[in-house]
């Protein structure tokens, strides 16, 4: 603590806080239960967050929307710029015969997150941990424990449940049953209604992954594609269908 007892203090315009470190290891996501105590942890974080009264001014998150819109004009931007060429090496082979089919998913999750019903979700401003995954959820045989509280900030609270959600299934492979369980677990502690589902389905559909992958091509020098690039080009392609369905899943629920 500072000398004023404050777990914060404020330094040359930056804001240092004191944080606590734990000898425990984070959450191993081959293990399912490990995984839903992380999806449990998260529902009691959030509904801890709403009785938490602060008089410290948070960051906003930006407009869904607003991101899905910018993120969908670059990935246009990559489509023009790879038909231009003449000559295209193996990863822009593969991503211009498929880039088509990931914008009709960007504008598919726009028009889900744009319906009337969506929108005072777009809108909510309640305390999110911002960096909600599972190298943030440690385990103990005591104890749990969430770290990494920097990028704390108000928007919606669903945002972090997509993440850690999403991080996950791509490392399982996009497990439907696994993701049910996950999505389940978290309403059972914290419940949704179903404008939210909505919105987490909707940030399913959206590519994210492949404009990652995009954003790193597109800002790099075009003839040199990194090896590791092009495998999460190859998962983002091999993955897209299951997750998809997922997504379909979680609406018809």
């Amino acid at each position: 603590e500072s000398r004023e007892d404050s777990l914060y203090t404020e330094y040359d315009d930056k804001t240092y806080v004191v944080m606590n470190y734990f000898n425990a290891r984070e959450c191993d996501i081959g293990n399912e239960k490990e995984v839903l105590a992380g999806v449990r942890e998260l529902a009691m974080l959030h509904k801890a967050f709403d009785n938490m009264k602060t008089t410290i001014e948070l960051p906003y998150e930006a407009d869904c929307r607003k991101i899905f819109e910018k993120r969908t004009k670059e990935l246009k931007r990559a489509r023009t710029f790879i038909r231009s060429k003449k000559m295209k090496n193996e990863f822009e082979m593969l991503l211009s015969n498929r880039l088509n089919m990931f914008i009709e998913d960007a504008g598919q999750a726009y028009e889900m997150m744009n319906r009337e019903d969506c929108r005072s979700i777009l809108c909510q401003d309640k305390i999110c941990h911002g960096d909600y995954n599972y190298h943030n959820t440690l385990f103990d045989k005591d104890f749990e424990a969430i770290i990494t509280f920097c990028n704390v900030h108000r928007g919606m609270q669903c945002v972090d449940l997509y993440n850690f959600m999403r991080k996950v299934l791509e490392k399982r492979k996009y497990d439907l049953n696994l993701g049910e369980k996950m999505y389940d677990t978290y309403i059972k502690y914290n419940p949704l209604g179903d404008e939210t589902k909505n919105v987490v389905a909707a940030m399913f559909i959206y590519p994210e992954k492949l404009w990652k992958v995009v954003n790193v091509y597109f800002n790099s020098k075009k003839s040199n594609v990194y090896k590791k690039n092009m495998d999460k080009l190859v998962m983002c392609l091999s993955l897209r269908d299951d997750k998809n369905a997922f997504a379909m899943r979680l609406l018809q629920r």
